[in-house]
C-alpha cells in the first residue's frame, strides 16, 4: 500500500501544504498552481506544462513531475509525487549546456578575442565607447587587452586581462576600470580612480597599497575585501 501522500510531504517538507481537490501545492520556495490533472495547464517558474501528459519542467534545480491524478511532485531536491512515488533528484535534470558554459566562463585567452574586441567590450562592466583605443598585449605570466579614451575631463583606462601571478589559486578572468581626472591650471589635481563593484571610484592610492599588503601576504581583510571588489568577473 502506498503511503498518504499529504502525510508523506507534511513530514519530509514540513513548510508544505498540499490540497488535491484544488491541485496546489506549495512549498517555502515553490509554487504550482494547475486548473486541472488531465489536459489541464500549471504554471512552474514561469513554464507551463500540461498535466496528465507525463511532461517535466525544470526550472534550475527545481522540477516537477505530472503523470496522471494526483502526482504532482516537487523536488527539493528528492521529490515525492503525490501518490507516494519517489521522483528522483533533480540535479539529473539539469541544463547541461547551460552548466558547461557558466563553469567556461573566465577561462578565455587573448587570442579568442582577436577580431571580436567589440564584443568583448559588451561585456564590460562600464560603457566603452566605440571610439575607444584598444590594444592587446602580452605581459609577465598572463595577457591583457586594454581600452581606453578620454572625454576631456576623465580619462578611461579598461583592463581585460587572464589570472596575473599570485592572484588567488581560483581566480579566472578578470576587469579592472581605471578613471584619471585632469589636472588644470585653476588647481584641480591629477587623480586615479578604480570602480569597484560597490559602484565606488576609490583612489588608486589605496588600490595599490592592497596590492602591495596582499603581495607581501599582509593585507587587512579591508584591503582584500578592496581587491575583490575591485576586479570584476570577465568572460
Amino acid at each position: 500500500m502506498k503511503p498518504d501522500a499529504t502525510a508523506l510531504l507534511n513530514s519530509l517538507l514540513k513548510l508544505s501544504a498540499l490540497r488535491q481537490g484544488s491541485k496546489i501545492i506549495t512549498t517555502k520556495k515553490n509554487f504550482i498552481s494547475g486548473t486541472g490533472f488531465t489536459g489541464g495547464v500549471a504554471s512552474i517558474a514561469g513554464m507551463a506544462v500540461t498535466a496528465g501528459g507525463s511532461v517535466v519542467a525544470v526550472a534550475g534545480s527545481i522540477s516537477v513531475s505530472m503523470a496522471g491524478v494526483g502526482e504532482i511532485a516537487v523536488n527539493l531536491p528528492m521529490a515525492i509525487a503525490a501518490s507516494g512515488n519517489m521522483v528522483g533528484d533533480t540535479s539529473r535534470f539539469m541544463d547541461e549546456k547551460a552548466k558547461a558554459e557558466a563553469e567556461d566562463y573566465g577561462n578565455t585567452t587573448a587570442k579568442d578575442w582577436i577580431g571580436k574586441l567589440d564584443e568583448l567590450a559588451k561585456a564590460a562592466p562600464i560603457s566603452i565607447p566605440e571610439s575607444a583605443k584598444t590594444s592587446v598585449q602580452s605581459k609577465i605570466g598572463y595577457e591583457q587587452i586594454k581600452y581606453s579614451w578620454d572625454n576631456g575631463v576623465y580619462k578611461y583606462e579598461i583592463r581585460w586581462h587572464t589570472r596575473t601571478p599570485g592572484a588567488p589559486a581560483d581566480q579566472k578572468n578578470t576587469w579592472i576600470v581605471e578613471r584619471t581626472t585632469h589636472g588644470n591650471a585653476t588647481g584641480q589635481i591629477k587623480t586615479r580612480h578604480i570602480y569597484t563593484q560597490k559602484k565606488e571610484w576609490v583612489k588608486k592610492y589605496d588600490w595599490q597599497e592592497a596590492l602591495r599588503a596582499y603581495q607581501k601576504g599582509v593585507a587587512s581583510d579591508a584591503q582584500r575585501l578592496l581587491l575583490e571588489s575591485g576586479h570584476w568577473k570577465a568572460p
